[in-house]
């Protein structure tokens, strides 16, 4: 007499899912920590990218104007900007550097235009700008969107050597 066969074929089919439930778990398993990995280096990604786009920002506006005219910071309801002033013959015009609506703007403009800083272009995620100037000196700290402060000093040519850029 035969023994039967469908034991074994039962047993082994058992085994077989049980393996292939195993792998779906452990792909599973696998893609989550994928999936976590991929969102922290973004997170840290981006937060090092806002810093250094703010840092070399600033530092390359005020090294562009300030051998021209010159470099000031206002106050307006309560917000500091950063004023960079440029004469063009009988023209003036300001870049305005400051942030509004959860971002840092630049708005540029005939010095005669009313200051909206609602229509200012956005340049990146920023919450809060401070800047002073003293004995030729600009410091400047820029909260970002992650909460991190980028403080940027620069030393005014201009005001340094009496007003010209030689």
């Amino acid at each position: 007499m035969k023994p039967s066969t469908s034991n074994d074929h039962t047993i082994s089919n058992i085994f077989v899912f049980i393996l292939l439930s195993m792998f779906a778990v452990f792909s599973m398993i696998v893609v989550m920590l994928g999936v976590r990995a991929y969102k922290s280096t973004r997170t840290r990604y981006e937060t090092s990218s806002e810093y250094r786009l703010l840092s070399s920002y600033l530092r390359s506006m005020i090294r562009a104007e300030d051998g021209f005219a010159g470099v000031s910071v206002e106050e307006k309801d309560g917000q500091q900007i950063l004023v960079l002033r440029e004469d063009y013959g009988t023209t003036v015009c300001l870049t305005r550097i400051y942030t509004w609506d959860g971002y840092l703007r630049e708005w540029f403009s005939r010095e005669e235009n009313e200051f909206r800083p609602e229509e200012g272009e956005k340049i990146c995620r920023a919450e809060e700008l401070r800047a002073e100037i003293s004995d030729g000196l600009l410091t400047a700290s820029i909260k970002d969107g992650y909460g991190k402060t980028v403080d940027v000093s620069a030393c005014l040519y201009a005001e340094g050597i009496g007003g010209e850029y030689q």
